[in-house]
């Protein structure tokens, strides 16, 4: 079994199951979207590949890093903060957000981040997947 982000199922699984066709065809992979929470129990589950976002690898685990990644925040161009050089705590704490996210483990350290600093973030909506068609319409309030 393999678990990870929805990212890592649409661009990376396809080049490991030809890699893995090729050198293990009698292979049976199985795949399940990865919940952080999971990560305490890795050893109780059938489990033997994750593709996830930590600070450090466990004990007890074998990892490699193999990309790295970083939030983005994307508004209209005629928003108020469009024309800002940068963005602050407290500027990305004024406004209610759109996520866009599987539910990965790529969503906690902003969120967590933004709370050590007294600051939270207001999700207006919530959606697993991309989502062009809620964007264009939030942004243009259908």
């Amino acid at each position: 079994m393999m678990a990870s982000s929805d990212y890592v199922a649409q661009y990376i699984l396809p080049d490991i199951v030809v890699q893995l066709q090729s050198q293990a065809p009698a292979l049976n992979l199985r795949y399940q979207l990865w919940q952080p929470a999971q990560i305490g129990k890795l050893a109780e589950l059938n489990i033997q590949l994750v593709s996830t976002m930590l600070p450090a690898i466990p004990d007890g685990l074998c990892g490699a890093q193999i990309g790295a990644d970083f939030p983005v925040v994307v508004m209209h161009n005629q928003h108020p903060l469009a024309s800002s050089p940068a963005l602050s705590a407290s500027d990305l704490s004024l406004y209610p957000h759109v996520r866009v996210s599987a539910g990965g483990d790529k969503d906690s350290f902003v969120d967590g981040a933004l709370r050590s600093l007294g600051y939270n973030v207001r999700y207006a909506y919530l959606c697993r997947f991309s989502a062009p068609r809620l964007m264009q319409c939030v942004a243009q309030k259908c």
